[in-house]
């Protein structure tokens, strides 16, 4: 099975304004009024608006409010959402209104007064809650079946049905009227009536309008299309039927999508007594390719395809449609699938669509929106027939391309509460994986706005990937990791750190091998991987020199692994040793190089030393005479007394001294590591010694 990720409850200091919950029979509670009819809408960034017409006592009897819930479930117009119109003068009945969202994510909301005189007004509001045409908003006419289309260049097209024909008016984005003459939707025969229906915009300044041409009192109507410029102009030469013989519900909303300037209408209907739907394609020139009727969701005509909805992924050149089934006498129902290519109008899962649900007992059936993510078909379902009496669940369905169930349970928990009976139940177009459906429903006796987010990302594995570089002894891990939700690292030395940054640093207490891990995590799985790495203490090949006669003392001044000496003369060395010596044949200055390593790194140094000793006179050794006897060294002068005594290691520090103003000295050589050492003496005579000395 598929995860899916809710948001998490998070509860704040202010009652009922709680984030997105995971706990589908709680949801988030959108406004804390009561609520009969409801509208919802998304923004382009993933927020949701919810109008609702909330009753209240009279002479009032109804206003109409807002809510805007932000990407993290949060109400940010108060507990109640914020009051659009109290004004308008209403009975104690609602008639159809829109809801809209412009490119910059202002929610537009049109509605006629149903107390009144029937003005029909429309509101703009912001997302920070400002009414941005005033307390009333403005009032288009006199009128019903509000219908909005804001354009991408901030200005607004409202149809509304101020007697038996639609009027399409232009406003801009500060509400003012643009046209001296709107338009009037004259049907094909002029004593029928014209009533709005749906918009899209197109390109090149033009729209397309759906109306319901309707020949008297019943509902019944033949849809009909019409091209338009901005400018109040007609751009076809007359109003094109979208079916020959399938009349569709005037009140009714049908789905109206396009691609690119290419429309798609989406309808259902009667035939005689045969509900049948269908999908009709419009051309920009207002050609229909797929026929008078268009293609039929499926050829059969033994069951009834009832409230089809009509949906498109973004840039997806496939259609896909769901409709409720049910038999000819519509006592229990089903549901199924069709997916239409978008140019040739072929139905790619066979002539009658996929069965999702049987038609049975079970009564099964979408409500709500058809939306389409990653090409896969996505819907809400009601758990049975709720008649608007007895609570339902709602479960999401997500089908794969095949029209197949993609999860495993097929079904996915949005709304189930026990008590409560739903009505105007919606799901808006999916936002980055984020599924958000909305709709009223009774719990204590009064309707409430409630909502649901549910993220239908597939949930891929996480896969740990790294690389690193050492300098001395910090450690930088470059992380390249996918998926993860997050990284624990530990770095072998007992001490570890959780971070999904892109670079990761360590500094180690001790040159060493250690073994570094990383472990990803998400919600789907984990992910592992370990490497050993060497750090070092910083390496330098800078060398001290000391010479003496024929000699010449090096010592390195930082630890090393091993070194490589070069003394200049022909002659080299391979060493672990941080000190050398080295005896010169002839006196000269000599160029020596030393190329140190560790486990890390390799350095190298050069440095001059000069040899001027070699062919100076020794001393008569039948004057001053150097023993070592035991563990003692002994200098013993036979023409004058000692004046001073040092006593020099072979890379030049003097390690020991003295005084004695006698013709004889001695001392331990106990703590004296076994090396080559240089003794040098001074009489009184200012006779001067010098001789090397192997300490055993």
């Amino acid at each position: 099975m598929k995860p899916f990720i809710f948001s998490a409850l998070v509860v704040i200091s202010f009652p009922l304004m709680a984030q997105w919950t995971p706990n589908t029979a709680l949801n988030t509670l959108a406004a804390n009024v009561n609520t009969d009819d409801m509208m919802t809408a998304a923004t382009n960034d993933g927020r949701t608006y919810i109008a609702f017409w909330a009753p209240v006592s009279g002479p009032t009897y109804y206003e109409m409010r807002l809510q805007l819930l932000d990407t993290s479930g949060t109400p940010q117009f108060g507990p109640n959402g914020m009051i659009v119109d109290n004004s308008i003068g209403m009975s104690t009945s609602t008639v159809t209104w829109d809801l809209k969202v412009d490119n910059t994510n202002n929610a537009y909301i049109g509605i006629t007064g149903t107390g009144g005189n029937g003005d029909a007004r429309v509101h703009k509001v912001s997302p920070s809650g400002t009414k941005q045409w005033g307390t009333n908003g403005i009032t288009i006419g006199q009128g019903y079946s509000v219908r909005l289309l804001p354009l991408n260049s901030g200005e607004l097209i409202v149809a509304y049905l101020p007697g038996s024909h639609a009027v399409i008016k232009k406003y801009s984005a500060t509400g003012t009227s643009m046209w001296t003459t709107p338009i009037t939707v004259t049907p094909v025969v002029s004593t029928h009536q014209s009533w709005p229906g749906e918009f899209i915009e197109m390109s090149n300044n033009k729209f397309m309008f759906v109306f319901h041409n309707k020949a008297g009192f019943s509902p019944s109507a033949l849809p009909y299309a019409h091209c338009y410029s901005t400018a109040g102009t007609a751009v076809w030469t007359a109003p094109v039927p979208l079916s020959s013989g399938t009349y569709t519900y005037a009140f009714n909303r049908y789905d109206f999508i396009q691609r690119g300037d290419t429309a798609y209408f989406g309808y259902g209907g009667a035939q005689g007594s045969n509900l049948q739907s269908f999908i009709q394609r419009i051309n920009p020139n207002g050609t229909l390719p797929w026929g008078a009727n268009g293609v039929d969701f499926g050829t059969q005509n033994t069951l009834y395809e009832r409230s089809m909805r009509l949906a498109r992924g973004d840039d997806s050149k496939y259609l896909w449609a769901i409709a409720e089934m049910t038999t000819t006498s519509q006592g229990n129902m089903g549901e199924s699938v069709q997916k239409l290519h978008a140019h040739t109008g072929a139905r790619l899962l066979g002539t009658n669509g996929q069965v999702v649900y049987t038609i049975g007992t079970s009564d099964i059936s979408h409500r709500g929106h058809l939306q389409v993510w990653d090409d896969h078909p996505v819907f809400l379902v009601s758990d049975g027939n709720s008649n608007g009496v007895f609570p339902k669940d709602l479960l999401l369905v997500e089908l794969d391309t095949l029209g197949n169930f993609l999860n495993t349970p097929a079904e996915i928990d949005f709304a189930t509460n026990s008590t409560g009976t739903k009505s105007r139940i919606d799901l808006l177009p999916i936002h980055n994986g984020m599924v958000i459906g909305a709709w009223v429903e009774d719990r204590t006796g009064n309707g409430r706005p409630y909502a649901q987010r549910v993220d239908i990302n597939p949930c891929l594995a996480p896969t740990l990937a790294f690389q690193w570089l050492t300098s001395n002894t910090t450690l930088t891990l470059s992380n390249s990791s996918l998926n993860a939700d997050s990284i624990y690292w530990d770095f072998g030395d007992g001490s570890g750190v959780a971070d999904t940054s892109s670079s990761v640093q360590h500094i180690f207490s001790a040159p060493g091998t250690y073994t570094i891990c990383g472990v990803a995590y998400n919600a789907c799985s984990t992910d592992s991987l370990c490497a050993t790495i060497t750090v070092c203490d910083a390496l330098s090949a800078a060398f001290s020199t000391a010479s003496f006669l024929d000699s010449a003392y090096f010592s390195l001044n930082s630890a090393v692994d091993s070194v490589y000496w070069d003394f200049g003369d022909g002659q080299t060395l391979s060493t672990t040793d941080s000190t050398a010596s080295h005896v010169y044949a002839s006196n000269g200055s000599y160029s020596v190089s030393c190329v140190a390593y560790n486990a890390c790194a390799v350095d190298s140094a050069q440095s001059q030393v000069v040899i001027s000793g070699i062919g100076v006179p020794e001393t008569d050794l039948g004057t001053i005479q150097l023993l070592q006897v035991g563990d003692r060294i002994e200098l013993t002068s036979s023409i004058a007394p000692l004046l001073n005594v040092q006593m020099w290691t072979a890379d030049g520090r003097m390690i020991w001294s003295s005084k004695p103003s006698s013709s004889n000295v001695s001392w331990s050589s106990q703590s004296i590591p076994a090396g080559i050492y240089v003794i040098r003496a001074e009489t009184t005579l200012g006779q001067l010694f010098v001789e090397r000395l192997q300490v055993q």
